[in-house]
């Protein structure tokens, strides 16, 4: 399945088998893993499935697909949770949240492991109070 749109990409080797639309991290070694929190810093989303070691292109910017853990609607920013896929970013039990956002829903994904289209900007930290 390509989900290949206009953005900017990069290339690092895969820290560990990564899918494709997945959030991926920058790891030690300079290899990309998926990350499992959203507490990481992502660097952007998998655009194919490759195995450990081999190299994983990494859309960083722009119009792409995501899987989500949840359904996503329209306009909810997002962050990872386990597993790499996309979540809404919501509040904690403390009325505060820190969350790095990797993008905005454009397409909502409609059920838990969809796909959902999303403008994405990785690595910015979300504050809702």
């Amino acid at each position: 399945m390509s989900t290949y749109e206009a953005g900017n990409y990069i290339s690092l080797p895969a820290g560990a088998a990564i899918g494709t639309a997945f959030i991926v991290v920058h790891s030690s070694g300079g290899s990309a893993t998926i990350t499992t929190t959203s507490t990481t810093q992502p660097i952007g989303i998998a655009q194919g499935t490759v195995a450990a070691g081999d190299p994983v292109l990494i859309q960083i910017s722009g119009k792409g697909k995501l899987s989500s853990s949840t359904a996503l609607t329209d306009g909810q920013q997002i962050a990872a949770t386990t597993g790499g896929q996309g979540v809404s970013i919501t509040l904690d039990a403390a009325g505060t949240v820190y969350n790095y956002a990797v993008g905005r829903v454009m397409t909502a994904s409609g059920a838990a492991n969809g796909l959902a289209e999303v403008f994405i900007y990785p690595g910015g930290q979300s504050f809702l109070v």
